[in-house]
């Protein structure tokens, strides 16, 4: 998957996925830092929704299935969140060479979160849709849940090797989310009418949906940093093609003139050394 050709990657990357790369500007220690504060907070926030469900009293039922997430998710929370910490650390301390490296480097940020908030979440939607709705309809939602997430990898594998499947990535999103939502939206009724459980306490119950959401938004960053480490790994072969300029891709002039020329190509004529064709990491 990652020894793909610059030919058969190109037809897959397009000039949207290059505009993407371009955002990433240079921000100073100061400015990077400052923003590592606040991205504290969310640090900080997902422990605690990961953790902090499992620590309560949900009764016989609640807490048998708190001790199992403990056990089983608590280890994921806490290894995934430390992650997120420590690339957001390293973003800080480490300067960004050019932006193909930047790129790179947030995009995987952006993928440890969603990792980190799909493991946060599991704990208080587990324990709200099975204290609330029941065994029965927690192992429905399940298996529909991981139905979509083996389809989503199944696509995904399919779209990056350039091979069409017989319904699209956001036809499957919705009839996913449908489908779950009507399951809720009958239970939520259902409990409210009949068990006269709060309206709230039973919206609570529905937070799995939410799952449905997050995987989505997970593979298609999976798939943006898929993409940016190949624009990083033929950087060469595509600045060429896009005609990126050597100062936009280094960030300033300076930093361009202490590297190898890519983009304008050298003049006939001139002194200055052509590229080599091995150079292509530069």
């Amino acid at each position: 998957m990652f020894n793909q050709t610059y030919k058969q990657i190109s037809r897959y990357i397009s000039r949207k996925d290059i505009n993407e790369i371009l955002k990433f500007s240079y921000s100073n220690f100061f400015t990077k830092f400052g923003v590592f504060i606040l991205a504290m907070g969310f640090v900080f926030g997902l422990y605690a929704i990961g953790i902090g469900p499992t620590q309560g009293n949900w009764g016989e039922t609640g807490n048998m299935v708190a001790r199992i997430l403990l056990d089983i998710v608590g280890p994921l929370v806490k290894i995934s969140d430390g992650i997120f910490f420590l690339m957001l650390l390293a973003w800080v301390v480490i300067p960004y060479y050019n932006r193909g490296i930047a790129a790179v480097q947030g995009s995987l940020i952006g993928l440890v979160w969603c990792l980190t908030t799909f493991f946060s979440l599991c704990s208080l939607s587990t324990i709200a849709l099975v204290i609330v709705q029941g065994w029965i309809s927690f192992f429905i939602q399940l298996a529909i849940v991981l139905m979509y997430f083996c389809v989503s990898i199944y696509m995904w594998i399919m779209k990056i090797h350039t091979k069409e499947t017989k319904i699209g990535t956001l036809k499957v999103t919705i009839v996913t989310l449908g489908v779950m939502l009507l399951i809720n939206f009958v239970m939520i009724i259902y409990l409210v009418t009949c068990k006269h459980i709060n309206f709230y306490f039973s919206l609570a119950s529905a937070l799995i949906v939410f799952y449905v959401l997050l995987i989505a938004i997970m593979f298609y960053q999976l798939d943006r940093t898929y993409k940016m480490i190949y624009i990083q790994k033929y950087n060469r072969q595509f600045r060429i093609a896009y005609k990126i300029p050597d100062k936009k891709w280094w960030f300033t002039a300076k930093r361009a003139a202490k590297h190898p020329r890519v983009y304008p190509p050298v003049e006939e004529g001139t002194k200055e050394p052509t590229p080599k064709e091995g150079n292509k990491h530069g």
